[in-house]
């Protein structure tokens, strides 16, 4: 998991995570985070989530669940 951000991410939601990145436009920052295939946000229906603050984008992340759309099994047999 790849983690540019301040955020601590409890190991069970880590495999679950490819990368977690924050954005600042002059005015706010916005914290993203990016699930790995065969793993989507329960929260958005997406495999990204995003949040103007920390607590709200842990929140999102709490609610990973496996995926198997059509995205995520092509990434999958992909290797």
């Amino acid at each position: 998991m790849k983690n540019n951000t301040k955020m601590k991410i409890a190991k069970k939601y880590q495999h679950m995570i490819e990368e977690i990145s924050a954005e600042f436009d002059g005015l706010y920052t916005m914290t993203w985070a990016y699930s790995k295939p065969g793993y989507m946000f329960e929260s958005s229906d997406c495999h990204t989530e995003n949040g103007y603050t920390q607590k709200e984008l842990y929140k999102a992340i709490q609610t990973l669940k496996k995926c198997d759309c059509e995205e995520c099994k092509k990434e999958l047999e992909r290797g």
